[in-house]
Order: structure tokens, then C-alpha cells, then sequence
């Protein structure tokens, strides 16, 4: 589990702007900077909060999102794997028991793994369909530069103001579409 970011101890009130609204979190007793909320759960502000996740009981935020992307991404190929590998099986079998319907009907043991393979594979197309539409959402998020908080507070068709262009967006995001996607720890 890789910490989300928190606010440094000694950021300070000081911001070089004196116009600059401050925000300050009366949970922790620090002035939070930009992008930074408190999740009630973890009990702490998190740097670039984008939502608490119950999967993987943590904050997702500034240090962690990559990891959060890659957990999706690698779920999901999984999945694919599952529902590619068992379509073959599950033809098979169905010409197995049209063929021969009554020599399969004393294999209690033959029909169980049927079953259990077409609960399986049912299972994980109803999780593909599910996760397509997550992972879509997710990476327009990193892609336009927002946290799911921000994206709940936009307007329609509002451009984020911390957005820097789709590819160096993907570079700042602790390399999440970058060459090192698939490194598990950070960019160098």
C-alpha cells in the first residue's frame, strides 16, 4: 500500500501571493494547499485527493494514483484472460453434452465443473462490462487533469485549471500513461 501524499508538516501559511484564498483543515491543524482535502476515513489530509477507495482501504491521491490505474488496467486484462480462455473450453464441453447427453448425466463431477466454469464466465463479463466504463471515466479524469472531487464540482465543459496538455498530464501523473506504466515503482 503506497501512501497517498499528505501535507508536509512545514508547509507553511506564507504562499507568495497575499491575494490567494487559504485554506485551512481544523482536523489536522495545517493550511492545506491547493487540491488537498480530508478524508473523515484515513482521518488526514490527502495531497490531490481523488476519492477513498474501499478496495484497497486507502486514499487515492498524489503518490498513488498510478498504482490505482495499474491495479485497474491489470484487473481488467485478467478478466480478459479469463473470458478468452474459457470460451474454448465452454464450446467444447456444450458439443461434449449434445453429443453424448446421457453418458454425462451419472459425471456429477463433469456437469460441477461445467457449472462452476459457466458461473465463472459469466462473472467476468459482467466485471469486463462494469470495469470498461470505470476505467474509461478514470483516465479522462487523468487525461483532462481532474480528481473525481473536481470532476463532481465542475461545470459542464469547464476545462480544468491545472491542465497541462494530455501528455505531460500522463507524465505528471507519476508516469500513468508514460513508458514506465508498467514499472511498479516510480519513474526515474
Amino acid at each position: 500500500m503506497t501512501d497517498p501524499g499528505v501535507v508536509p508538516p512545514n508547509w507553511g501559511f506564507y504562499m507568495g501571493d497575499e491575494t490567494k484564498r487559504r485554506r485551512y483543515c481544523k482536523m489536522c491543524n495545517v493550511w492545506k494547499p491547493d487540491r488537498t482535502h480530508h478524508c473523515s476515513i484515513c482521518n488526514r489530509c490527502i495531497l490531490n485527493m481523488d476519492h477513498h477507495c474501499p478496495w484497497i482501504n486507502n486514499c487515492v491521491g498524489f503518490y498513488n494514483r498510478k498504482f490505482f490505474i495499474q491495479l485497474l488496467s491489470y484487473v481488467y486484462l485478467s478478466l480478459i484472460i479469463v473470458v478468452l480462455f474459457t470460451i474454448p473450453e465452454m464450446y467444447g464441453r456444450g458439443m461434449e453434452l449434445t453429443r453424448n447427453p446421457n453418458h454425462y448425466s451419472e459425471s456429477t463431477f463433469f456437469v460441477l465443473e461445467t457449472v462452476f466454469l459457466t458461473l465463472a464466465f459469466c462473472m467476468a463479463l459482467l466485471l469486463i462490462c462494469t470495469l470498461t466504463n470505470f476505467i474509461k471515466f478514470h483516465m479522462k479524469l487523468v487525461l483532462e487533469n481532474y480528481t473525481t472531487i473536481e470532476n463532481l464540482e465542475r461545470e459542464e465543459g469547464a476545462k480544468s485549471k491545472f491542465d497541462i496538455g494530455r501528455r505531460r498530464t500522463g507524465r505528471n501523473c507519476e508516469g500513468c500513461i508514460d513508458k514506465c506504466f508498467f514499472t511498479v515503482g516510480p519513474c526515474s
